[in-house]
């Protein structure tokens, strides 16, 4: 594919863990202290109005992905990452780390980083926060989706499980319908897939059995394909895409390697939104069931 939906990144879990040294943690979680562990930001709003990800959080322009985590020892650290070039290939490399500090109180933060405080406001259903609060005379409500192994694969999105004796795979497929990028508005497929003339749709199936494709469909049978696997728990879902690798790792799901991470809901269309690793622009695409 010219352009792929979710885009391979390669980034190791030890440059996300970077600067959480000592003896605090972020990979587990506290019913009493929800927001502590990692996050990552996909969606805002300023006043009302969808923004790109770097007006929402404050953050670098150039970056297109960054990952907000909380200790137990009250350390703050938010990581950004940006595109950079390696040969003929775009990967996603850690660009800087800030450091700082938190405080917390039932469905309240304050945040301190780099000299500036924020107070926020949170509510936390699954793994999908959603962040309220104010900066300069406006108002940001920004949606987080938790760094974390996923634990499942909803059988609403993706194909149903066998039932033994039988071995068969279940399949569900979706057909991309339509796509609306932050700050662009309404996008055409043709344009942010970059598709060939010969291109007229792209179908994603997701497996039972963990794996999925995203291919290109056109006057060709297959204009182009890419393998993966993928995860979903708590309305989060990740998403790993191999541009060589007919068969994924079986460990994909590992902590950032290769994914995009974001939320979806299931209603008359699959809806899935979450922060494109090129652009660092929030995109929203419904799919049809097939």
């Amino acid at each position: 594919m010219r352009r792929v939906l979710f885009a391979v990144v390669l980034i190791s879990l030890v440059a996300a863990l970077a600067g959480c040294g000592g003896s605090s943690s972020v990979n587990h979680l506290d019913p009493t202290i929800p927001i502590l562990g990692s996050w990552q930001p996909i969606s805002g709003t300023e006043n009302g109005a969808p923004v790109p990800m770097s007006t929402a959080m404050n953050w670098d322009a150039t970056w297109t992905r960054g990952i907000l985590q909380f200790t137990d020892t009250d350390q703050c650290h938010l990581l950004g990452y940006k595109q950079v070039l390696n040969g003929d290939n775009l990967e996603l490399s850690h660009d800087k780390t800030i450091n700082g500090t938190w405080t917390s109180a039932p469905g309240v933060a304050t945040i301190t980083l780099d000299g500036v405080t924020t107070a926020i406001s949170y509510v936390i259903v699954g793994n999908l926060l959603t962040a309220t609060f104010s900066r300069g005379g406006k108002d940001y409500v920004v949606t987080w989706v938790r760094v974390v192994d996923l634990p499942e694969r909803d059988t609403l999105i993706g194909g149903l499980p066998p039932v033994p004796p039988d071995t068969t795979v279940g399949i569900k497929k979706w057909q991309a319908a339509s796509i609306t990028t932050v700050a662009a508005g309404a996008d055409t497929l043709t344009t942010y897939f970059g598709m060939g003339h010969d291109t007229n749709t792209i179908e994603l199936t997701l497996k039972s059995d963990g794996t999925a494709t995203i291919v290109e469909k056109g006057t060709a049978p297959l204009a182009g394909v890419k393998n993966g696997r993928w995860f979903t728990g708590d309305g989060e879902f990740a998403l790993s895409l191999f541009t060589d690798t007919p068969v994924p790792p079986a460990d994909a799901k590992t902590v950032f390697s290769s994914e995009t991470r974001g939320f979806y809901t299931v209603g008359a269309q699959l809806t899935t939104t979450f922060l494109d690793v090129k652009t660092g622009k929030t995109v929203v695409i419904a799919w049809d069931s097939l």
